[in-house]
Protein backbone atom coordinates (compact mmCIF):
# COMPACT_ATOMS: atom_id res chain seq x y z
CA UNK A 1 0.00 0.00 0.00
CA UNK A 2 1.43 3.37 -1.00
CA UNK A 3 1.64 6.57 1.03
CA UNK A 4 -1.11 8.02 -1.15
CA UNK A 5 -3.43 5.15 -0.11
CA UNK A 6 -2.70 5.79 3.55
CA UNK A 7 -3.53 9.46 3.14
CA UNK A 8 -6.86 8.61 1.52
CA UNK A 9 -7.68 6.18 4.33
CA UNK A 10 -6.78 8.81 6.90
CA UNK A 11 -9.15 11.29 5.25
CA UNK A 12 -11.94 8.71 5.33
CA UNK A 13 -11.22 7.95 8.98
CA UNK A 14 -11.62 11.57 9.99
CA UNK A 15 -14.88 11.83 8.05
CA UNK A 16 -16.26 8.62 9.62
CA UNK A 17 -15.19 9.73 13.09
CA UNK A 18 -17.12 12.97 12.71
CA UNK A 19 -20.23 11.27 11.34
CA UNK A 20 -20.42 8.58 14.02
CA UNK A 21 -19.15 10.54 17.03
CA UNK A 22 -16.38 8.04 17.66
CA UNK A 23 -14.00 9.22 20.35
CA UNK A 24 -10.32 8.44 19.90
CA UNK A 25 -9.37 5.71 22.32
CA UNK A 26 -6.63 6.03 24.87
CA UNK A 27 -3.62 3.74 24.83
CA UNK A 28 -1.77 2.37 27.82
CA UNK A 29 0.58 -0.51 28.56
CA UNK A 30 -0.50 -3.62 30.45
CA UNK A 31 1.68 -6.74 30.47
CA UNK A 32 3.28 -5.89 27.15
CA UNK A 33 -0.15 -5.29 25.57
CA UNK A 34 -1.76 -2.23 24.09
CA UNK A 35 -5.21 -2.12 25.64
CA UNK A 36 -7.91 -0.23 23.82
CA UNK A 37 -10.66 1.15 25.96
CA UNK A 38 -13.88 2.48 24.55
CA UNK A 39 -14.51 5.89 26.07
CA UNK A 40 -18.20 5.82 25.22
CA UNK A 41 -20.51 2.95 26.09
CA UNK A 42 -22.93 1.41 23.67
CA UNK A 43 -22.69 0.25 20.10
CA UNK A 44 -21.22 2.42 17.43
CA UNK A 45 -22.26 2.69 13.84
CA UNK A 46 -20.17 0.58 11.44
CA UNK A 47 -17.27 2.67 10.22
CA UNK A 48 -15.01 0.20 8.42
CA UNK A 49 -12.25 0.93 10.94
CA UNK A 50 -10.50 -1.58 13.14
CA UNK A 51 -8.17 -0.77 16.04
CA UNK A 52 -8.36 2.98 16.51
CA UNK A 53 -6.07 4.36 19.17
CA UNK A 54 -3.44 6.95 19.96
CA UNK A 55 0.21 6.20 20.54
CA UNK A 56 2.68 8.96 21.43
CA UNK A 57 0.01 11.49 20.50
CA UNK A 58 -0.38 9.91 17.06
CA UNK A 59 -3.70 8.64 15.73
CA UNK A 60 -3.28 5.00 14.63
CA UNK A 61 -5.77 2.85 12.72
CA UNK A 62 -5.72 -0.43 10.84
CA UNK A 63 -7.96 -2.97 9.15
CA UNK A 64 -11.66 -3.20 8.44
CA UNK A 65 -14.08 -4.44 11.11
CA UNK A 66 -17.59 -3.52 12.22
CA UNK A 67 -18.88 -3.37 15.77
CA UNK A 68 -17.64 -2.34 19.20
CA UNK A 69 -14.06 -1.26 19.97
CA UNK A 70 -12.64 -3.30 22.79
CA UNK A 71 -9.63 -5.55 22.22
CA UNK A 72 -6.01 -6.14 23.14
CA UNK A 73 -3.22 -5.89 20.62
CA UNK A 74 -0.03 -7.72 21.48
CA UNK A 75 3.12 -5.72 20.68
CA UNK A 76 4.99 -8.84 19.62
CA UNK A 77 2.35 -9.65 17.02
CA UNK A 78 2.41 -6.14 15.55
CA UNK A 79 6.05 -5.26 14.80
CA UNK A 80 5.19 -3.22 11.75
CA UNK A 81 2.06 -2.47 9.81
CA UNK A 82 0.70 1.02 9.69
CA UNK A 83 1.53 1.56 13.37
CA UNK A 84 5.21 1.04 12.60
CA UNK A 85 4.90 3.12 9.45
CA UNK A 86 3.57 6.09 11.46
CA UNK A 87 6.36 5.81 14.05
CA UNK A 88 9.02 5.71 11.35
CA UNK A 89 7.51 8.71 9.58
CA UNK A 90 7.42 10.70 12.79
CA UNK A 91 11.04 9.90 13.64
CA UNK A 92 12.06 11.08 10.19
CA UNK A 93 9.98 14.24 10.35
CA UNK A 94 11.20 14.93 13.86
CA UNK A 95 14.83 14.67 12.76
CA UNK A 96 14.25 16.97 9.78
CA UNK A 97 12.68 19.53 12.14
CA UNK A 98 15.68 19.19 14.46
CA UNK A 99 18.03 19.84 11.55
CA UNK A 100 16.04 22.91 10.52
CA UNK A 101 16.01 24.18 14.12
CA UNK A 102 19.82 24.38 13.92
CA UNK A 103 19.66 26.53 10.79
CA UNK A 104 20.43 23.65 8.43
CA UNK A 105 18.33 21.78 5.87
CA UNK A 106 18.13 18.01 5.57
CA UNK A 107 16.74 15.05 3.67
CA UNK A 108 16.60 11.33 4.49
CA UNK A 109 16.52 8.56 1.87
CA UNK A 110 16.66 4.75 2.04
CA UNK A 111 20.10 3.11 2.07
CA UNK A 112 19.16 1.39 -1.21
CA UNK A 113 19.77 4.73 -2.95
CA UNK A 114 23.50 4.27 -2.35
CA UNK A 115 23.65 1.61 -5.08
CA UNK A 116 21.83 3.94 -7.47
CA UNK A 117 24.33 6.71 -6.75
CA UNK A 118 27.18 4.29 -7.35
CA UNK A 119 25.67 3.22 -10.67
CA UNK A 120 25.37 6.84 -11.77
CA UNK A 121 29.02 7.50 -10.93
CA UNK A 122 30.11 4.34 -12.75
CA UNK A 123 28.20 5.50 -15.83
CA UNK A 124 29.99 8.87 -15.73
CA UNK A 125 33.43 7.21 -15.92
CA UNK A 126 33.18 7.44 -19.69
CA UNK A 127 32.78 11.23 -19.53
CA UNK A 128 35.64 13.17 -21.09
CA UNK A 129 36.17 15.05 -17.80
CA UNK A 130 36.30 12.00 -15.54
CA UNK A 131 39.30 12.73 -13.29
CA UNK A 132 37.30 13.25 -10.09
CA UNK A 133 34.66 10.72 -11.12
CA UNK A 134 37.23 7.92 -11.36
CA UNK A 135 38.47 8.76 -7.88
CA UNK A 136 34.96 8.77 -6.44
CA UNK A 137 34.01 5.49 -8.12
CA UNK A 138 37.04 3.81 -6.61
CA UNK A 139 36.27 4.84 -3.03
CA UNK A 140 32.45 4.50 -2.96
CA UNK A 141 31.94 1.80 -0.34
CA UNK A 142 29.85 1.44 2.80
CA UNK A 143 32.24 1.08 5.76
CA UNK A 144 32.48 -2.29 7.50
CA UNK A 145 33.21 -0.94 10.98
CA UNK A 146 29.75 0.46 11.74
CA UNK A 147 28.13 -0.67 14.97
CA UNK A 148 24.69 -0.65 13.38
CA UNK A 149 22.89 -1.96 10.30
CA UNK A 150 22.66 0.92 7.77
CA UNK A 151 19.10 1.72 6.73
CA UNK A 152 19.24 5.32 5.56
CA UNK A 153 21.36 8.15 4.18
CA UNK A 154 21.04 11.65 5.63
CA UNK A 155 21.99 14.65 3.50
CA UNK A 156 22.44 18.00 5.23
CA UNK A 157 23.06 21.43 3.74
CA UNK A 158 24.53 23.95 6.14
CA UNK A 159 25.24 27.62 5.31
CA UNK A 160 28.95 28.36 4.92
CA UNK A 161 29.84 32.03 4.38
CA UNK A 162 32.99 33.46 2.87
CA UNK A 163 35.65 34.55 5.37
CA UNK A 164 37.86 37.61 4.91
CA UNK A 165 41.37 37.62 6.40
CA UNK A 166 43.77 40.55 6.70
CA UNK A 167 47.52 40.44 6.08
CA UNK A 168 49.85 43.33 6.84
CA UNK A 169 52.52 43.59 4.16
CA UNK A 170 54.99 46.48 3.71
CA UNK A 171 52.88 48.58 6.02
CA UNK A 172 49.63 48.00 4.13
CA UNK A 173 46.67 45.90 5.22
CA UNK A 174 45.62 43.60 2.39
CA UNK A 175 42.48 41.46 2.54
CA UNK A 176 42.05 38.03 1.01
CA UNK A 177 39.01 35.78 0.85
CA UNK A 178 38.62 32.13 1.79
CA UNK A 179 35.65 30.56 -0.02
CA UNK A 180 32.85 28.68 1.76
CA UNK A 181 33.31 25.22 3.33
CA UNK A 182 37.11 25.23 3.65
CA UNK A 183 37.48 26.36 7.24
CA UNK A 184 34.46 24.62 8.79
CA UNK A 185 35.39 21.27 7.29
CA UNK A 186 35.74 18.97 10.29
CA UNK A 187 34.19 21.20 12.95
CA UNK A 188 30.79 21.58 11.30
CA UNK A 189 30.61 17.91 10.28
CA UNK A 190 30.95 16.84 13.90
CA UNK A 191 28.65 19.55 15.25
CA UNK A 192 25.84 18.36 13.00
CA UNK A 193 26.54 14.71 13.84
CA UNK A 194 26.32 15.56 17.52
CA UNK A 195 22.84 17.04 17.37
CA UNK A 196 21.62 14.33 14.98
CA UNK A 197 22.68 11.61 17.42
CA UNK A 198 21.26 13.57 20.35
CA UNK A 199 17.89 13.26 18.61
CA UNK A 200 18.28 9.64 17.43
CA UNK A 201 19.77 7.93 20.48
CA UNK A 202 16.66 8.12 22.70
CA UNK A 203 14.89 6.14 19.94
CA UNK A 204 17.69 3.56 19.88
CA UNK A 205 19.25 4.74 16.61
CA UNK A 206 22.56 6.28 15.58
CA UNK A 207 24.29 8.01 12.68
CA UNK A 208 27.90 8.30 11.51
CA UNK A 209 29.74 10.62 9.14
CA UNK A 210 29.78 9.11 5.65
CA UNK A 211 31.69 11.00 2.96
CA UNK A 212 32.46 8.22 0.47
CA UNK A 213 29.68 9.14 -1.89
CA UNK A 214 28.87 12.00 -4.30
CA UNK A 215 27.44 14.51 -1.84
CA UNK A 216 26.19 16.99 -4.44
CA UNK A 217 24.45 14.24 -6.37
CA UNK A 218 22.74 12.96 -3.20
CA UNK A 219 21.63 16.48 -2.22
CA UNK A 220 20.13 17.14 -5.66
CA UNK A 221 18.39 13.76 -5.88
CA UNK A 222 16.92 14.21 -2.39
CA UNK A 223 15.50 17.62 -3.27
CA UNK A 224 17.78 19.85 -1.21
CA UNK A 225 19.22 21.68 -4.18
CA UNK A 226 19.79 21.91 -7.91
CA UNK A 227 22.89 22.10 -10.07
CA UNK A 228 24.26 25.28 -11.55
CA UNK A 229 26.02 25.41 -14.89
CA UNK A 230 29.26 25.46 -12.89
CA UNK A 231 28.33 21.99 -11.54
CA UNK A 232 27.92 23.31 -7.99
CA UNK A 233 24.88 22.57 -5.87
CA UNK A 234 22.60 25.52 -5.13
CA UNK A 235 20.14 25.77 -2.28
CA UNK A 236 17.22 28.15 -2.85
CA UNK A 237 17.95 30.01 0.40
CA UNK A 238 21.73 29.80 0.75
CA UNK A 239 22.81 29.65 -2.89
CA UNK A 240 26.14 27.87 -3.43
CA UNK A 241 27.63 29.29 -0.22
CA UNK A 242 27.04 26.00 1.55
CA UNK A 243 28.69 22.92 2.91
CA UNK A 244 27.07 19.59 2.02
CA UNK A 245 27.32 16.93 4.72
CA UNK A 246 26.33 13.28 4.51
CA UNK A 247 25.65 10.67 7.17
CA UNK A 248 24.71 7.01 7.31
CA UNK A 249 22.25 5.76 9.91
CA UNK A 250 20.14 2.84 11.13
CA UNK A 251 17.10 5.13 11.19
CA UNK A 252 14.40 3.23 9.27
CA UNK A 253 13.45 4.85 5.98
CA UNK A 254 11.03 3.02 3.73
CA UNK A 255 10.15 5.72 1.23
CA UNK A 256 11.42 9.19 0.34
CA UNK A 257 11.31 11.61 -2.54
CA UNK A 258 13.98 11.02 -5.20
CA UNK A 259 14.19 13.71 -7.84
CA UNK A 260 15.85 13.55 -11.25
CA UNK A 261 19.08 15.46 -11.79
CA UNK A 262 18.11 19.07 -12.37
CA UNK A 263 19.83 22.27 -13.36
CA UNK A 264 18.40 25.59 -12.16
CA UNK A 265 15.96 27.23 -14.54
CA UNK A 266 17.99 30.43 -14.17
CA UNK A 267 20.88 28.72 -15.98
CA UNK A 268 18.88 28.24 -19.18
CA UNK A 269 19.79 31.60 -20.68
CA UNK A 270 22.70 32.52 -18.40
CA UNK A 271 26.39 31.89 -19.09
CA UNK A 272 27.91 34.22 -16.50
CA UNK A 273 30.03 31.50 -14.90
CA UNK A 274 31.33 30.35 -18.29
CA UNK A 275 32.51 33.87 -19.06
CA UNK A 276 33.94 34.48 -15.60
CA UNK A 277 35.97 31.25 -15.31
CA UNK A 278 39.65 32.31 -15.56
CA UNK A 279 40.81 28.95 -16.94
CA UNK A 280 37.85 28.07 -19.20
CA UNK A 281 37.05 24.98 -17.14
CA UNK A 282 33.27 25.44 -17.53
CA UNK A 283 31.73 24.46 -20.86
CA UNK A 284 28.27 25.74 -21.80
CA UNK A 285 27.08 22.49 -23.32
CA UNK A 286 28.60 20.03 -20.84
CA UNK A 287 27.40 19.05 -17.37
CA UNK A 288 30.79 18.11 -15.88
CA UNK A 289 33.48 20.78 -15.63
CA UNK A 290 37.08 20.18 -16.60
CA UNK A 291 38.59 19.74 -13.14
CA UNK A 292 42.07 19.20 -14.59
CA UNK A 293 42.28 22.92 -15.44
CA UNK A 294 39.96 24.28 -12.72
CA UNK A 295 41.72 26.97 -10.68
CA UNK A 296 40.14 25.63 -7.48
CA UNK A 297 41.93 22.30 -7.96
CA UNK A 298 45.26 24.00 -8.73
CA UNK A 299 44.99 26.21 -5.67
CA UNK A 300 44.52 23.17 -3.42
CA UNK A 301 47.58 21.25 -4.61
CA UNK A 302 51.22 22.22 -3.82
CA UNK A 303 53.57 22.97 -6.69
CA UNK A 304 54.10 25.61 -9.33
CA UNK A 305 51.17 27.02 -11.25
CA UNK A 306 51.19 26.31 -15.00
CA UNK A 307 52.57 29.21 -17.00
CA UNK A 308 49.34 29.54 -18.99
CA UNK A 309 47.32 30.52 -15.88
CA UNK A 310 46.84 34.32 -15.99
CA UNK A 311 48.36 36.23 -13.07
CA UNK A 312 45.09 38.04 -12.46
CA UNK A 313 43.17 34.75 -12.23
CA UNK A 314 43.91 34.33 -8.53
CA UNK A 315 41.19 35.72 -6.28
CA UNK A 316 41.19 33.65 -3.07
CA UNK A 317 43.67 32.25 -0.57
CA UNK A 318 42.56 28.79 -1.66
CA UNK A 319 40.07 27.62 -4.25
CA UNK A 320 38.31 30.15 -6.47
CA UNK A 321 35.20 32.33 -6.21
CA UNK A 322 34.86 33.58 -9.79
CA UNK A 323 31.98 31.37 -10.92
CA UNK A 324 30.07 31.81 -7.66
CA UNK A 325 30.33 35.55 -7.08
CA UNK A 326 29.10 36.32 -10.61
CA UNK A 327 26.12 33.97 -10.33
CA UNK A 328 22.66 35.63 -10.15
CA UNK A 329 21.50 32.81 -7.86
CA UNK A 330 23.99 34.09 -5.26
CA UNK A 331 23.05 37.76 -5.55
CA UNK A 332 21.12 37.74 -2.26
CA UNK A 333 24.03 36.14 -0.36
CA UNK A 334 27.09 37.58 -2.08
CA UNK A 335 27.81 40.11 0.66
CA UNK A 336 27.48 37.61 3.49
CA UNK A 337 31.11 37.75 4.58
CA UNK A 338 32.54 36.88 7.98
CA UNK A 339 35.56 38.79 9.24
CA UNK A 340 38.51 36.57 10.11
CA UNK A 341 41.70 37.35 11.99
CA UNK A 342 44.30 39.89 10.89
CA UNK A 343 47.97 38.94 10.70
CA UNK A 344 50.69 41.42 11.65
CA UNK A 345 53.66 42.31 9.45
CA UNK A 346 55.87 39.83 11.30
CA UNK A 347 53.26 37.07 11.16
CA UNK A 348 52.65 37.62 7.44
CA UNK A 349 56.39 37.42 6.78
CA UNK A 350 56.62 34.18 8.77
CA UNK A 351 53.76 32.67 6.74
CA UNK A 352 55.42 33.64 3.46
CA UNK A 353 58.80 32.19 4.46
CA UNK A 354 57.56 29.11 6.27
CA UNK A 355 58.87 25.64 5.39
CA UNK A 356 56.84 22.48 5.99
CA UNK A 357 59.27 21.00 8.53
CA UNK A 358 59.52 24.16 10.64
CA UNK A 359 57.33 24.94 13.68
CA UNK A 360 55.41 28.21 13.84
CA UNK A 361 56.08 30.78 16.55
CA UNK A 362 53.75 30.49 19.53
CA UNK A 363 51.79 33.66 18.69
CA UNK A 364 51.32 32.69 15.04
CA UNK A 365 50.42 29.10 15.94
CA UNK A 366 47.67 30.40 18.24
CA UNK A 367 46.30 32.67 15.53
CA UNK A 368 46.37 29.86 12.95
CA UNK A 369 44.34 27.70 15.32
CA UNK A 370 41.72 30.43 15.73
CA UNK A 371 41.58 30.99 11.96
CA UNK A 372 40.81 27.34 11.26
CA UNK A 373 43.66 26.90 8.75
CA UNK A 374 44.18 23.15 8.33
CA UNK A 375 47.35 21.24 7.41
CA UNK A 376 46.80 20.96 3.64
CA UNK A 377 45.80 24.63 3.50
CA UNK A 378 49.00 25.65 5.28
CA UNK A 379 51.04 23.71 2.72
CA UNK A 380 49.81 25.90 -0.15
CA UNK A 381 49.34 29.15 1.81
CA UNK A 382 52.87 30.59 1.26
CA UNK A 383 52.59 30.07 -2.51
CA UNK A 384 48.98 31.28 -2.76
CA UNK A 385 49.58 34.29 -0.50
Amino acid sequence: MTVRHYIKIFDKLILCSINTSISVCSCHTEKNDLTLEKKKKGKQKATGIKRVYTHNNILVFDGNQKGNYSEKINRKNRPGGFCGFVRRCNMKEGLLKEIAAHGDRGAIVPISRFDELKSEIEALKTDKHNMFINWMAKYMTIPDGLDFQPRSLISVITPSPKIMFGFTYHGKLIHFMVPPQYLDMDLRDNEVLQYINAYLEPYGHRAAIFEKLPQKLLAVHSGLGQYGRNNLCYHEEYGSYIRILSYISDLPCDVADWFPIRRMDACENCHACVTACPTNAIESDHRIINTSICLTMMNEVPGEFPEWVPENAHNSLIGCMKCQDCCPANAHNKDNIVKGVTFSEEETKELLMHKDDEPYSDSLAAKIKVSGFFTDFLKVLPRNL
